[in-house]
């Protein structure tokens, strides 16, 4: 049997704490999505890279904005602490050393799209989570579908950051 398709019982104040971490991060995800867009504009090579993340950072906050309804439907909003500290943590993100002082880097765009990449992992496990709690919903069911595609999109287009980056 696929434990997914097993009901899952939470509590509602698991579920507030559940939700509310997963829209925090999602919270940073849209920032460096932004940040990793602006920085490739003017790279030639990377045009189907800023496309993507067009699509991307539209897609991460129609699923945040879902969350945020899911939310409400429990009497319940977004944590905003943890709202702020996503994005915080975002912004010390862009303290990182990355080969070069005061510009963007090939290895910025690789380790940028890493973290993106485990960003969309992470939404593929909400995405099955809520699945399994709300069967009949489905954006549930769609919103996985979609993070699944963008898991592949994300590791092709690491791959091509990484052979330009360490060629």
């Amino acid at each position: 049997m696929d434990v997914w398709r097993k009901p899952v019982a939470m509590t509602s104040d698991l579920k507030h704490i559940y939700l509310s971490d997963h829209s925090a991060m999602m919270t940073a995800e849209i920032e460096l999505i932004h940040r990793c867009r602006d920085s490739n504009k003017s790279v030639d090579e990377f045009t189907q890279l800023v496309d993507e993340l067009d699509t991307l950072s539209r897609h991460v906050q129609e699923e945040q904005d879902v969350v945020r309804v899911l939310l409400q439907e429990q009497g319940e909003s977004p944590d905003v602490f943890k709202e702020l500290s996503g994005w915080v943590v975002e912004k010390i993100g862009r303290l990182k050393l990355n080969g070069k002082l005061s510009e963007y880097s090939d290895l910025s765009r690789v380790l940028e799209l890493e973290i993106l990449l485990s960003s969309a992992q992470s939404r593929t496990c909400l995405w099955k989570t809520l699945h399994a709690l709300r069967a009949d919903d489905l954006r549930c069911q769609d919103f996985l579908a979609r993070t699944v595609e963008h898991v592949q999109q994300l590791n092709t287009l690491h791959q091509q950051a990484s052979q330009k980056a360490f060629s």
